[in-house]
């Protein structure tokens, strides 16, 4: 796998992947509520999204955006799209938190 394809997979859906996999695994998470857990989990999903998107745009794999509104645009496009499919493949891990 090239580090480009990589990067593709990264903004989208493994970031929603390893930021549950960020909240199961680091300690000082375990002590959060079950919402909590779920709302820093979306923030790490748009900001791994988001930073994996950044670096295929540094990397000359995507176009740059031209201007302020379309940085803003297809940033917020990226990061909800990690979201999305974040909460889509979560789905259970929702369900086991809501549980305890």
């Amino acid at each position: 796998m090239e580090l480009t394809m990589f990067l593709e997979l990264l903004s989208t859906t493994l970031a929603g992947a390893l930021a549950w996999y960020l909240i199961d695994h680091i300690q000082w998470f375990e002590a959060l509520q079950p919402d909590t857990k779920r709302l820093v989990a979306y923030a790490f999903t748009f900001v791994i999204a988001c930073g994996a998107w950044g670096l295929l745009v540094t990397l000359g794999a995507r176009e740059i955006p031209v201007g302020a509104v379309a940085w803003i645009s297809q940033l917020f496009y990226v990061g909800t799209s990690a979201f999305g499919l974040a909460t889509l493949l979560n789905t259970g891990s929702l369900t086991k938190y809501r549980t305890q």
